[in-house]
């Protein structure tokens, strides 16, 4: 393959690559627009936001592109997508395929973020009974995943073939950054987290979740090849939450415990050591179960004003003057951190630690001192972070800009917890796109980025602003391959009450079962919230006909659930927002697409009832995030160009109210819609379904 071949061309078009490898292949127009785009957005050194539907190719037309750069400049490429099944289609099947196709090996890995891989301490210490199972499903749980964890080579959480609870994962998931001590770990040299991480540097083309690549973007390591500047960031419809996430600060009573048991336990080599005597008068000096002390304090008086101020709600938003207020609660605990931290630093000056001197330390005073005076090192910058946390909570400098935070109280089993979360994720991704000298070519990639034909909410949610010359960012709308106006029929009975009305689950489930039984199952039913998806699946169990299966989101992994779909005919699919995207079932298998009602985000959030009180909260926000979830859902059903099938949400909002033109103008296609059961009948007789 040489450096100046045109791939786009010899591979989609016809008589290319993929048409003498794929008998019957035809060539897709949009595939090769939105390739065309993306090779000229990575020669220009542009951004690009590309919204492309179901059934263009996404994936192989950003590969291509990419391939062609890696080939030119021998600089690796980063993909990021939000969801596993996606990232695994890309490393099992894409890029081997065009290996194949172009004879070349670009050494690809995949990498997660941390809570993905078991820890192999936590493995050991479970073996020697530190494990807390409350119920027999969590022992028996906790033994499954023991078992796996000693015959995996990955140590992958998607290696398993059930989903752990999240308390059952927790004992066995690597700890965060914050938590975790590296290369002082006695199990480093086999931590599956960083042994993948290892291949990072020699891959040509990295595949990662969002979780790892944000952590990535605030780390001076080596988690990403350091010469790569094209990224591809598909499923970008989720960036804006999962950066929003990732921001978000949180301090609890526990927050000191962990850290502080490392702290404690790294004594047992260190007393043996040249200096064994002094760790424990450094660790007299230093007071840590003050420090704890006056955290448990803090919270103390933060429980009682939660009490006093909001006991009836599941949080309390803290404005600023509020804020200023409980500065009272915090002043005691920032001292004992500083404190704390002030004797360590003292205790290392006493041996002349530096990070610069560490191999001429060694020699004198021997490993296992050195380690200590590591760990030592690590806990001057834990308590001087909290510290800072702390201090930026309750706004103790004046002069902080913390204008696009919001800050809350949430209830906590006796006690609360802080929390600060941005109200978008803006000031992760804005330096992306931003034209500088060292800057990154990212490329935005999904089938749902608009809302009312406008990439403005995305613009908005990430940062980018108006000006071109600061923020070089194309634009491109794909139309979508599928014949979606005769091979998509809506349906909304006329009586459907609006989706915020009392009876309206009710009706929804009766209404549903209706359509299943008429399709005898191949439906997937999704749902607003794990509440509504429960009493389905209560109201389901009693009421579906025999012969048709039943399952949920929470019954077995993406994957496993995707294969018993396809493998058993007759079934009925509930999921909630996970199940909006990242579902590629092709054919008839899923014939109906059922929503509860229009997915606006959740009341009950913090950051999302901000947003929705803003001035026009509403039209700015909410109704935008609802039409992309909504796009998201009825992607799930036209998988090829021959599917066809009925998309159904169950909200009479969708006739009466004034934006609903705003809804269906979102779609690049003339919606065929009816409010008539007998079209229904008639249209699923059509479809000949087996």
């Amino acid at each position: 393959m040489t450096k100046t071949a045109d791939l786009v061309t010899a591979t989609f078009k016809e008589g290319g690559f993929l048409s003498n490898k794929m008998p019957g292949y035809k060539e897709r127009e949009q595939q090769i627009e939105l390739a065309r785009w993306i090779q000229k957005c990575i020669k220009e050194g542009k951004a690009l936001l590309a919204e492309a539907p179901t059934g263009v190719g996404k994936s192989l037309a950003a590969l291509v592109a990419a391939v062609e750069h890696i080939l030119q400049t021998d600089e690796p490429v980063i993909v990021v997508t939000s969801s596993i099944i996606l990232q695994e289609q890309y490393i099992n099947k894409d890029i081997p395929l065009l290996e194949e196709l172009y004879d070349i090996s670009l050494n690809p890995v995949l990498i997660k973020g941390r809570n993905n891989y078991v820890c192999p301490k936590k493995v050991n210490d479970a073996r020697s009974g530190k494990m807390s199972a409350t119920t027999n499903e969590m022992v028996k749980e906790c033994e499954e995943v023991l078992n796996w964890a000693a015959t995996s080579l990955t140590g992958d959480k998607s290696e398993l073939d059930f989903v752990p609870k999240y308390q059952t994962w927790a004992q066995f998931a690597c700890v965060d950054r914050n938590e975790c001590t590296g290369k002082q770990c006695p199990f480093y040299d086999i931590c599956p987290y960083y042994r993948q991480r290892s291949k990072v540097g020699v891959s040509k083309l990295v595949v990662c979740n969002y979780h790892y690549f944000f952590t990535a973007l605030e780390s001076e390591g080596n988690m990403l090849p350091p010469t790569a500047k094209v990224v591809v960031m598909d499923e970008g419809h989720e960036i804006n939450e999962i950066a929003r996430d990732f921001q978000e600060k949180k301090y609890t009573v526990k927050s000191l415990q962990q850290h502080f048991d490392y702290f404690t336990k790294a004594m047992e080599r260190a007393r043996l050591s040249a200096i064994g005597d002094s760790t424990y008068k450094l660790l007299d000096e230093m007071e840590l179960d003050e420090v704890n002390s006056s955290l448990i304090r803090m919270f103390v008086g933060l429980s009682h004003e939660y009490k006093v101020a909001n006991p009836y709600m599941n949080f309390h938003t803290l404005e600023l003057p509020e804020r200023t207020r409980l500065q009272k609660y915090a002043r005691d605990h920032i001292e004992s951190l500083l404190n704390a931290a002030q004797v360590a630093e003292v205790y290392l000056d006493k041996f002349g630690f530096s990070v610069e001197t560490l191999r001429s330390l060694v020699d004198y005073y021997g490993e296992e001192a050195v380690d200590w005076m590591m760990v030592v090192f690590d806990t001057i910058k834990f308590l001087h972070e909290r510290a800072r946390l702390v201090q930026y909570m309750f706004a103790f400098d004046e002069n902080q800009d913390d204008s696009d935070f919001i800050f809350w109280l949430q209830p906590m089993n006796d006690t609360v917890s802080l929390h600060a979360k941005p109200l978008n994720g803006a000031r992760l991704t804005k330096y992306l796109f931003e034209d500088k000298e060292e800057k990154m070519i990212p490329i935005v990639m999904s089938a749902t980025l608009t809302a009312n034909q406008s990439f403005n909410h995305i613009r908005q949610d990430l940062g980018i602003g108006d000006d071109p010359t600061k923020f070089p960012v194309e634009e491109l709308i794909v139309t979508s391959p599928f014949n979606l106006t005769d091979n998509l029929l809506w349906y909304l009975p006329s009586d459907t009450p609006a989706g915020n009305q009392k009876d309206h689950l009710p009706f929804v489930l009766g209404e549903m079962q209706e359509v299943i039984e008429e399709l005898k199952g191949r439906s997937l039913c999704l749902f607003t919230s794990r509440k509504n998806l429960i009493e389905a699946k209560e109201y389901f169990e009693q009421s579906l006909p025999k012969g048709i299966n039943l399952i949920t989101q929470e019954d077995m992994p993406k994957h496993k659930i995707i294969e018993y779909v396809k493998e058993n005919d007759h079934t009925v699919l509930l999921g909630t927002k996970s199940f909006f995207t990242g579902i590629d079932i092709q054919g008839h298998h899923i014939s109906a697409v059922l929503i509860d009602k229009l997915p606006y985000p959740l009341i009950g959030d913090p950051v999302n009832d901000y947003l929705m009180n803003e001035p026009r909260g509403f039209h700015k926000f909410s109704l935008p995030e609802a039409i992309i979830k909504l796009k998201q859902a009825f992607g799930r059903l036209n998988r090829t160009v021959n599917d066809k099938g009925i998309v159904m949400v169950f909200d009479g909002r969708l006739s009466t109210a004034r934006y609903k033109n705003k809804i269906f103008n979102s779609f690049d296609f003339k919606v065929t819609a009816t409010q008539d059961w007998e079209v229904v009948e008639s249209y699923i007789k059509e479809l000949q379904l087996p």
